[in-house]
């Protein structure tokens, strides 16, 4: 109980340290790295708590109701902010030219698409890659469960928050190409 109560614990710290550094434009360094390893380290000491399976399935549920927790505390203690007027919102959009509007579309297809095709490019990479290593099969498709929809989560944030274009085409596309050419070579040899 206690290191259950302990790994809670470092998830909601991480958590909230990873929310004090978004809210941090700049030196948000420290709170990432720390945000990170209680989150980690969360997992690490849930997996201690029982089979590693289990206990590594247990954290990440831990970590993600942290975070609803975190996130259904901001909503309630956030001003409410007035609704804008149709016309507004109608106008902002007439404003809108063909350019932004493709943008628009190709973010869209990289936020959904190609960065779900290039987290299960990185999760199958990382099958493999363990599956070499002599990890037990079980536990590397757990594993390779798991980190599917955290990778595709995490390049859709990435893609979401970057502002050009084709820098976030760069990230999602190389994160998809990077572990696709690691499983040809490992085809071929």
């Amino acid at each position: 109980m206690l290191l259950r109560s302990v790994a809670c614990v470092l998830a909601v710290c991480g958590i909230w340290l990873l929310q004090a550094a978004w809210r941090r434009w700049a030196g948000n360094g420290r709170h990432l790295a720390f945000g990170w390893g209680g989150l980690f380290l969360s997992v690490i000491v849930w997996a201690s708590t029982s089979h590693p399976d289990k206990g590594s399935a247990l954290g990440i549920v831990a970590i993600m109701l942290a975070a609803l927790g975190t996130l259904a505390w901001l909503y309630i203690q956030a001003e409410q902010k007035p609704a804008r007027d149709p016309a507004e919102r109608q106008a902002k959009a007439e404003r809108a030219g063909l350019p932004e509007i493709l943008s628009r579309v190709a973010a869209g297809i990289l936020i959904g698409p190609l960065a779900g095709l290039a987290s299960l490019a990185l999760a199958t990479a990382g099958f493999l890659a363990l599956h070499k290593a002599g990890l037990e099969h079980t536990a590397n498709l757990v594993i390779a469960m798991f980190a599917f929809p955290l990778l595709w989560s995490a390049l859709a944030v990435i893609a979401g928050a970057h502002s050009r274009l084709w820098r976030k085409s760069a990230i999602v596309i190389g994160a998809g190409l990077a572990p696709l050419a690691y499983l040809g070579l490992a085809a071929q040899g």
